[in-house]
């Protein structure tokens, strides 16, 4: 789903939202306003696309800003992607690994514009532009994160945290 940072809707999903205090500490970090507006649009537009979308499977979910990039926590299963250009944020949430791809024209949209764009973006998604290393590094970095995450939540002692015994 994606919104423009200036839209009624993006007013209205804030109104309401509450920044957690991972997520504060990270805003006090953005200095221009426009950096700080994305940041607090593309966490409200997360939290409403787990209560609508999810519905009672996000019930007691939450986007973890501790890490980067964030999480839903407390679901290592769920995967997110928050993207902004401009004055548009965009967010998905899936049990897919998934991404998103804004693209803000300099001038006027045509196919041409967009087909550059995309042939520019596109090696950089699939980790092209990465070494083996990088991208070794990249994977025991998600899985520390998702061995963070599964951790945290079997502390908090949430039921869908608990291993179940096969009988």
């Amino acid at each position: 789903m994606n919104i423009g940072l200036n839209s009624d809707f993006s007013r209205k999903i804030c109104v309401d939202y509450a920044l957690s205090k991972d997520s504060q500490k990270k805003l006090l970090v953005r200095l221009s306003p426009l950096a700080r507006k994305q940041f607090i649009v593309s966490r409200a537009l997360v939290s409403f696309i787990l209560n609508s979308d999810w519905g009672a499977c996000a019930s007691g979910y939450m986007l973890d800003d501790s890490v980067s990039p964030p999480s839903i926590f407390p679901d290592s299963n769920l995967y997110l992607s928050l993207s902004h250009s401009g004055d548009y944020v965009a967010a998905a949430v899936s049990i897919n690994r998934i991404g998103n791809i804004i693209i803000a024209y300099k001038g006027e949209r045509t196919d041409a514009a967009e087909k550059t764009a995309l042939i520019a973006a596109i090696p950089a998604l699939l980790g092209f532009d990465e070494t083996v290393d990088q991208i070794k590094e990249a994977r025991a970095l998600d899985l520390a994160n998702r061995q963070r995450v599964w951790d945290q939540c079997v502390t908090a002692g949430l039921e869908q945290c608990t291993k179940k015994d096969k009988e």
